[in-house]
């Protein structure tokens, strides 16, 4: 049975290969999954699996950002990262005071909250890693897919960008301040900026698209789950 289950792990190996490194530490601690229950394992997976499709419905069925896409998120990070698990804490921004809370949640030009955006960091007072997450809805009421505009690319680095100088103010920033925004569409002039900010080195953004996300999730926890049906027999 263990020579059975070693061979299949070689077998699997080689496509590890091809994801990126942080994935591929990820699998490095698949792979020492041996001394846990593989059953149990198992369940998790399939659970995780269930929620990856019930966010594909969501963001393809023209759900809203707030509550329905936002909520589920917040209390599965691993959907948009399966190594966010770790960082299942949202961040308690109200230590930087009141008055700063509340510029930091209000756009500027418009007054209005930014409802769509959270933090996510470790449990440490001082957290070593803090994630800024905006999630845009994938497709509007009438089916067509929904574009995120320049004014909301640039509304959402310059939150990330405010938070930082927050942190700076405070005299502890942490080791890595990343801000992460998912669209299922970028519009033109919006795919411009977003390049822009991405290749600069003065602030740490990205941009996804929604396809992308949930593809490399769920590829990820497909594979997962055939290495702990593997190690259940």
């Amino acid at each position: 049975m263990m020579m059975r289950r070693r061979a299949c792990r070689r077998q699997l190996e080689p496509a590890y290969g091809s994801y990126p490194p942080e994935h591929q530490r990820m699998w490095q601690l698949v792979k020492q999954f041996g001394l846990i229950d593989a059953r149990r394992t198992q369940a998790i997976v399939d659970a995780r699996l269930t929620t990856i499709k019930r966010l594909r419905t969501l963001v393809q069925d023209g759900s809203r950002e707030v509550p329905d896409i936002h909520d589920l998120v917040k209390a599965n990070p691993w959907l948009i990262d399966p190594r966010w698990h770790l960082l299942g804490d949202e961040v308690n921004l109200d230590q930087f005071g009141k008055e700063a809370r509340y510029q930091l949640d209000r756009d500027p030009n418009s007054g209005r909250d930014l409802d769509f955006m959270f933090c996510l960091g470790s449990s440490a007072k001082i957290p070593d890693e803090v994630i800024v997450v905006e999630i845009k809805r994938g497709t509007n009421p009438d089916g067509s897919l929904h574009s995120a505009n320049q004014q909301e690319v640039l509304k959402f680095h310059n939150y990330v960008k405010r938070l930082r100088q927050l942190y700076e103010a405070a005299g502890h920033v942490p080791r890595r301040l990343h801000g992460l925004m998912i669209a299922q569409r970028y519009s033109a002039d919006a795919d411009g900026l977003r390049d822009t900010f991405q290749e600069s080195s003065s602030l740490d953004v990205s941009f996804k698209s929604w396809d992308t996300v949930l593809e490399t999730t769920e590829a990820l926890h497909t594979e997962w789950l055939k290495v702990t049906r593997t190690r259940s027999l």
